[in-house]
């Protein structure tokens, strides 16, 4: 629709009015000329014509203004209507833009409805100077009194309306679209912590605590683990804020945001409790490895208890037997003492069992194969201690036959000698010998069948050393009836030597017959000289650390052995030539010679230790012997007082050589008596001793362990700490409790010591309780020094594994700067904004675990400058980890920083290409708008182009702003050095150029629009000069005029000529116009 063509059409009737007026005025001011000539006959027709022809113009010219006036509130409305439905049609496409209810299915997508909301904003922000001019347009026709100003009123409310609502709907978009902004931000960060979670989870339910490998270092990474779940707490609180704020906000997606945080929560509950119970499940396969510990340690001195016990040795001899038995003493003291720490390790299990251990069953069946196991040993434990008190019994057996066998073949010599007497004297003597070897071979008879029943008994009860035992005494026994048959030989013998030498009775029968006792001691004394020299010989073989004086001093008694003998032969040479001289003193002489052997016998100094046993069986012996020598005695006493009845003349002398010798006699049974109780006594000390020197010893050798500084060396050192510690504290102390153990199984002896003292003190023995009281107060003394040194080792073992743990630590903590390293090697900086904030996020993420790991850094570094302290011996080594944790830490913190300083760069470069992809792309789509080829058909559609034109140009001017400042952020990224910053001038070169050519086309396509515009206003003025023309083409074809309107005709023609003047000049612009086009 052409709004001008009806105007166009009016106002050639106003250039025609205006043509007339000439026209009006000459027939005025002709009339005026007729009127004012007097003779003029219808003057008051001419008057009144020319009144009536004013009155007419008049009215024409009222009724043009009025139309004129109306024409132009006509073009007003028009244009008011033109301009309003211009304005409706854009906020009809507006509207249909904010009906858009797409909020974005993702955070990219609502980040680029945000982008196109803001530049549909700027677009009608640049319409509001057009709906304010409408506004004011609308007020005026209003004011000036429009006839349709009720419909102006109207169609501008409404607009105005429309454009409020347009206003708020755009504002509501906003809010959605940030709430959906707000909403994927959410969502997004909802989806990293439970991918973060989920990824955790991978950790936090792996079941590594079932291998029992490194459980130690698996500990400490979990430990770790829970620091980096106590540094992403805040992440969650923030992501719950942020949630519960959104929906405290009245978000339009509040059930999607609680399910959300709802299953966060739920998914973090299920991480915490994970890890809880990952926690909890190391600590009891940490408490199981040092349960596994104590297991081994007490299967492996089962082990050797199980080895011990099924030992086939029960000793070769009596002292040995008895040193088993000691040994299984302090065997069976072991294991009485192990019960508590197999009732411990019960305990443990049990403990185990309740607390729901996840691997309870394997614990409690390894417990019951140990306990069976342990249970086991009781029987062989009785048993070998049966078998060692059956071999005891047996090898007292074997001493007593071999006691039995050493008298008889010590008798045997006598019996089996063939000395048969060199003279009468000589046969007496041996007669008499041979007599007391009779008695005391009657007398030992019943001690004999003693031995020999025991043998007996010990056979018929099955004993395991039955063949031994039964050869023994078949031995024993056939020894016997040989002694007899021989002795009963000699007998005869030594009879038939008396027929023979019974003229021999001189002086020296009495020195002869002594001597020839002598001479019967030193043949008896043979078995004992070869049994020193078998024992000696023994310790020699056996390679004794005196062999070399063993050796000396059998030498030196061979040696006067040797020359007892020479004296011997010496001697019996003498005496022959004494007999005669002697023989009344013979019987007093003998007495007193057999006395004296015994008195040096008896006076002998302490016997030592090796010897202690064969002097009380040599003292038992001499008991028997003093018991045969009383006949002697009583045969002398007889004889004394026969002499003395008989008045001989040296009767005094006689008895008071007898009373000397009864005398004596008495003294040496007292002496015997005073010796025998001092051999007893010796022997409770040796044994003493013996027991002493044995703890000391076992103090030393501990003492010696206790004293190691194995703690200076870290190898192992772990696990020797665990063996230190008390059990308090849940670690393995199996080395320090079988040490007091040890000394508990002791600790019984030195008692029973104890009681012996005070047992002897009672008795008067006090030089011995003394003796045994100092041994007693040393070994006390060595035992409290002992548990000290076994307290400061322990103490050690501690320091140590403190410096151990700190190598353990800085390792561990080696290993995490490793992996965070790894994490931040990665190259990837992104591929666009979003993925760029992903890992910045990320990033933030490892920042908080290095906070975490920089409290450790700093807990290690000040524990190292305290250990340099309290340990100078490691000081050198525990500054070299020191500076290496350090300058590690120094060095991952530096790449920390220097890939968030890359993240920012890439951040900036990815918003930098974010905002160039918008730009070109607004641009482009600029540049097709401005580009149209779309020209209008008539004046008001170029207006309307050349209007919707300059909207752009508005919406460009509008993008200044964003053009800067996206040139001014380029150029901050040259100037600051950016690893993208040729690439950054590149595209910045391409957005201008792109806006180079927005405005160019905006320009040529104004051209156009202006030339189309011209285009229209001719050809409205030539169809204006058309429709005219027309119009006037049709009064020249009108039929030849007849005569009566001929004149007015003729005037009609004159004022179409007037007509055709005024419409010249217009007509003269055409042709330049059509030149201008």
């Amino acid at each position: 629709m052409n709004i001008w063509s009806p105007f166009s059409v009016r106002y050639s009737t106003f250039f025609e009015i205006e043509a007339r007026a000439d026209s009006f005025k000459q027939t005025a001011e002709t009339g005026q000329r007729l009127l004012d000539e007097e003779d003029i006959d219808n003057a008051d027709e001419i008057r009144q014509c020319l009144q009536h022809l004013a009155v007419e113009q008049s009215n024409l010219n009222n009724l043009w203004e009025e139309r004129r006036i109306l024409y132009e509130q006509c073009m007003d409305l028009q244009l008011f209507y033109r301009d309003t439905e211009q304005a409706e049609s854009w906020m009809t496409k507006q509207e249909a833009f904010l009906q858009n209810d797409d909020l974005g299915d993702s955070l990219d997508a609502v980040e680029s409805l945000l982008k196109k909301h803001e530049d549909f904003e700027k677009s009608l922000a640049a319409q509001e100077e057009k709906i304010h001019a409408l506004d004011e347009f609308a007020t005026k026709l209003i004011e000036g009194g429009h006839y349709a100003a009720d419909d102006v009123a109207k169609r501008r409310e409404k607009l105005l309306t429309r454009r409020r609502h347009l206003m708020e709907r755009m504002a509501q978009r906003r809010e959605r679209l940030k709430e959906s902004y707000r909403l994927h931000s959410f969502d997004r960060d909802c989806d990293e912590m439970l991918g973060w979670i989920h990824e955790k989870l991978k950790t936090a339910k792996d079941q590594s605590y079932l291998d029992p490998t490194n459980i130690r270092g698996k500990l400490q990474k979990h430990g770790n683990f829970e620091q980096e779940l106590r540094a992403n707490r805040n992440r969650l609180d923030e992501t719950k804020t942020t949630g519960q704020e959104l929906i405290q906000s009245g978000h339009y997606a509040n059930e999607h945001i609680q399910s959300r945080l709802n299953e966060v929560e739920e998914l973090w509950t299920e991480l915490v409790d994970a890890s809880g119970l990952k926690g909890a499940k190391l600590q009891e396969a940490n408490q199981e490895q040092l349960f596994n510990r104590n297991i081994e340690d007490v299967e492996l001195w089962l082990s050797e208890l199980e080895g011990q016990l099924a030992s086939e040795d029960f000793g070769k001899d009596l002292v040995s037997v008895q040193n088993l038995q000691k040994k299984l003493g302090l065997v069976e003291s072991d294991y009485n003492a192990h019960q508590e720490r197999i009732d411990a390790i019960g305990h443990q299990t049990r403990e185990f069992h309740d607390t729901g251990h996840f691997n309870a069953p394997l614990i409690s069946k390894k417990f019951d194969v140990l306990q069976q196991r342990f249970e086991a040993l009781r029987e062989p434990l009785q048993r070998r201690k049966q078998k060692l008190a059956e071999s005891l019994l047996g090898h007292q057996l074997f001493r007593d036959i071999d006691h039995e066998l050493a008298w008889i073949r010590e008798k045997e010599q006598i019996a089996a000698s063939t000395n048969r007497g060199r003279d009468l004297v000589g046969v007496q003597n041996l007669i008499k010998k041979q007599n007391a070897l009779h008695t005391e071979i009657a007398n030992h008879e019943q001690q004999m069948e003693q031995v020999a029943q025991s043998a007996e008994q010990m056979v018929q009860r099955g004993h395991f050393l039955a063949p031994d035992i039964r050869d023994k005494k078949s031995q024993l026994r056939d020894n016997w009836r040989a002694l007899k048959t021989k002795a009963d030989k000699r007998k005869q013998d030594l009879q038939d030597s008396l027929q023979a030498h019974q003229y021999l009775a001189d002086a020296n029968e009495a020195l002869l017959e002594r001597h020839q006792d002598y001479r019967t001691e030193i043949d008896a004394r043979a078995s004992t000289f070869h049994a020193y020299e078998q024992f000696g010989n023994q310790l020699i073989r056996s390679g004794h650390y005196a062999a070399d004086d063993v050796r000396q001093r059998m030498e030196d008694v061979n040696e006067a052995r040797r020359r007892l003998e020479e004296a011997w032969v010496e001697r019996r040479k003498v005496l022959d030539q004494c007999l005669e001289l002697q023989l009344f003193n013979r019987d007093c002489e003998q007495c007193d010679t057999w006395m004296s052997a015994r008195e040096a016998f008896l006076s002998q100094e302490d016997p030592s230790g090796d010897n202690v046993e064969s002097l009380i069986k040599k003292h038992e012996d001499f008991d028997k012997a003093i018991a045969s020598q009383q006949e002697k005695l009583n045969n002398l006493d007889t004889l004394s007082r026969q002499l003395v009845q008989a008045g001989h003349y040296a009767a005094p002398q006689i008895t008071a050589k007898r009373d000397q010798i009864f005398e004596r006699w008495d003294q040496l049974k007292a002496a015997l008596i005073e010796k025998r109780s001092k051999l007893g006594e010796s022997q409770t000390l040796q044994q003493f001793s013996r027991d002493a020197d044995e703890v000391e010893n076992w103090m030393a050798e501990k003492f010696q362990v206790a004293q190691e500084e194995t703690y200076r060396d870290p190898t192992n050192i772990q696990q020797k700490h665990q063996k230190q510690q008390v059990k308090g504290k849940g670690k393995s102390n199996n080395e320090f409790n079988d040490f007091k153990n040890d000394l508990k199984a002791n600790e019984v002896r030195l008692q029973e010591m104890n009681q012996i003292a005070t047992r002897l003190s009672q008795m008067g023995q006090t030089e011995t309780a003394v003796r045994i009281r100092q041994q007693i107060d040393d070994l006390n003394a060595r035992w409290k020094a002992l548990e000290q040194k076994a307290e400061e080792r322990g103490q050690q073992l501690e320091s140590a594994h403190e410096v151990q743990r700190f190598h353990k630590d800085v390792d561990e903590t080696k290993d995490w700067i490793q992996e965070k390293n790894e994490t931040l090697d990665s190259e990837d900086f992104g591929r666009d904004l979003r993925s760029v904030q992903a890992l910045q996020r990320k990033h933030e993420g490892v920042e908080r675990d290095l906070a975490a790991l920089g409290d450790k850094i700093r807990a290690l570094d000040e524990k190292a400058n305290r250990l340099r302290q309290t340990h100078p011996e490691a000081a050198e080594q525990i500054y070299d980890l020191q500076r290496q944790l350090n300058e590690q830490w120094t060095t991952l913190t530096q790449k920390a920083n220097r890939r968030k300083d890359k993240l920012l760069d890439s951040y900036d470069y990815q918003r930098f290409l974010s905002d160039y992809h918008d730009l070109m792309q607004w641009v482009d789509g600029m540049v097709q708008l401005v580009s149209s080829e779309e020209l209008a058909n008539d004046v008001t559609g170029a207006e309307a182009l050349l209007e919707r034109h300059q909207d752009y140009r508005t919406e460009i001017d509008a993008r200044a702003s964003t053009f800067h400042a996206y040139e001014q952020f380029g150029n901050q990224l040259i100037r600051s050095g950016h690893y993208a910053a040729d690439d950054v001038r590149q595209r910045m070169e391409d957005v201008n150029e792109a806006r180079r050519r927005l405005e160019e086309a905006w320009v040529e396509r104004r051209k156009v629009l202006d030339q189309c515009l011209e285009l229209q206003l001719f050809n409205r003025d030539c169809e204006q000069c058309d429709t005219w023309m027309s119009a006037r083409e049709a009064f020249l074809s009108q039929e030849d005029p007849s005569g009566d309107n001929v004149e007015s005709l003729i005037k009609k023609h004159e004022d179409f000529d007037k007509a055709i003047a005024s419409q010249q000049e217009k007509l003269n612009n055409l042709p330049l116009a059509a030149y201008i086009e």
